[in-house]
């Protein structure tokens, strides 16, 4: 027998629905899907908690029996309280399903409840089953608690769509700049992380995939450690003296000349030196476990863009708060008040963070989408970094020799640098196994 029905709670109403997987109207046959995502799923939940496409019942017709398939393995399914993260598990009428935070149960009719299978031909596919029933009005007596408090009822939606920690980091920063007023270098530092965390925030969230906070440190940190260390001074050695990379004291040299300074010194240079820890992550992730790869390497382009643009971060955040602004601040502080001199530092630190979303991120992300690719296609590894080392060391050049042109080929720099990373975003999720590739 081929019909059953799922019953679960949403929003506090019971919801319900049967389905005959015998009939040519699902996205597979033979299966129904479940999970957030219309466009994957046939039954359409609302809760976060649930995966866009989560796990799948299948109809065995020569053993007349179900089985459900969990596609998810970070995120695993309960079937009558045993946890199924991989495989798949036959169920059967009073099977309790829980996916998330929703709890499922199946039933099937008698068997001697006869249903005529018969159905005319099915002309065009049918939109999916979806959850979301606009459920009854409760009475206008039905008063609870959540009513007067609403944060008493929605706070577990607040934890897991991501609403509460930007919120109370962003308090916090605001309460520690309002307490440094009077010391421009603490308050500057402040400024400069949370514009910095801001940035790549916002590339993490794109990229819809999500790492432990600890690991995504590790870029961060590293990179700014090897700048202080004998690595970088071998790396811009290399570029710098032995190759033609000498970064000029001016720009008016032309744009061509100082293209090609800046594709050896900065852009080779500096892009290769980010890209090591995410090497070193990779390294991890291939002679580490399982579980060790899933979370701290490289298995995929989007995991390759995460550590780049945290990579990036890292890199900005030293190069503007241990170079730009001090020596900018020393510069002018010689001519004119101090006061000023701290104003102008200001307005340069605040331009230079933002625009490391579509920098050094933007740089580092984009090669970090080429160096995931090679872990996911090992055999045109080669091929894949160097195409990416080369084309973000390019942009990286063209924005740092732009000033040459003027301020319209600064934007141009900017835009076409952003425009490569989300790109590169929006394939790595249509590549990933564990990310819809529907846009935002």
């Amino acid at each position: 027998m081929s019909q059953f029905t799922l019953s679960w709670q949403e929003a506090g109403t019971t919801r319900s629905r049967s389905f005959d997987l015998t009939q040519p109207i699902y996205k597979t046959m033979y299966a129904l899907r479940l999970g957030r995502d219309a466009e994957q799923c046939d039954v359409v939940f609302d809760d976060p908690s649930v995966s866009r496409l989560h796990a799948e019942i299948r109809w065995h017709p020569t053993t007349e029996q179900f089985s459900i398939e969990n596609l998810r393995d970070i995120n695993p399914i309960a079937v009558d309280g045993r946890l199924l993260s991989q495989g798949t598990q036959m169920i059967r009428s009073g099977t309790l399903i829980v996916l998330g935070d929703t709890t499922i149960q199946v039933t099937q009719p008698q068997q001697d409840f006869v249903i005529n299978t018969f159905q005319p031909p099915v002309l065009e596919t049918p939109t999916p089953v979806e959850a979301r029933v606009q459920p009854v009005r409760s009475p206008v007596s039905s008063v609870t608690f959540s009513h007067y408090l609403p944060l008493a009822g929605t706070s577990r939606e607040l934890r897991q769509q991501g609403y509460l920690l930007p919120g109370v980091i962003t308090v916090i920063w605001v309460v520690l700049m309002f307490s440094s007023l009077g010391r421009p270098g603490v308050f500057n530092l402040l400024l400069a992380v949370y514009l910095g965390f801001a940035g790549f925030y916002l590339i993490y969230k794109l990229c819809q995939k999500r790492k432990p906070g600890w690991v995504l440190l590790i870029p961060m940190l590293m990179t700014p450690i090897l700048l202080l260390t004998p690595v970088w001074g071998a790396i811009a050695f290399f570029f710098r003296v032995i190759l033609p990379g000498r970064i000029p004291d001016n720009d008016e040299i032309g744009f061509i000349p100082l293209f090609i300074s800046f594709f050896f010194g900065a852009g080779l240079a500096e892009e290769l030196l980010k890209a090591i820890p995410i090497f070193v992550l990779a390294w991890l992730g291939r002679v580490g476990t399982p579980a060790l790869r899933q979370r701290l390497g490289v298995a995929e382009p989007l995991d390759g863009i995460i550590f780049g643009a945290a990579s990036g971060l890292g890199f900005t955040l030293l190069e503007t708060l241990g170079q730009y602004i001090p020596d900018l601040i020393q510069s002018v502080a010689m001519r004119a008040d101090p006061g000023a001199a701290q104003l102008i530092g200001l307005q340069l630190l605040i331009p230079r963070i933002v625009g490391s979303v579509f920098g050094h991120m933007a740089y580092s992300g984009y090669f970090g989408y080429y160096i995931g690719l090679s872990e996911l296609k090992p055999r045109r590894r080669w091929q894949f970094l160097a195409t990416g080392y080369l084309i973000a060391s390019g942009i990286h050049a063209f924005w740092n020799s732009s000033s040459a042109l003027g301020n319209w080929a600064l934007g141009l720099a900017g835009i076409v640098a952003y425009c490569l990373l989300i790109g590169a975003i929006l394939k790595a999720r249509q590549l990933s196994p564990n990310v819809s590739p529907k846009p935002l």
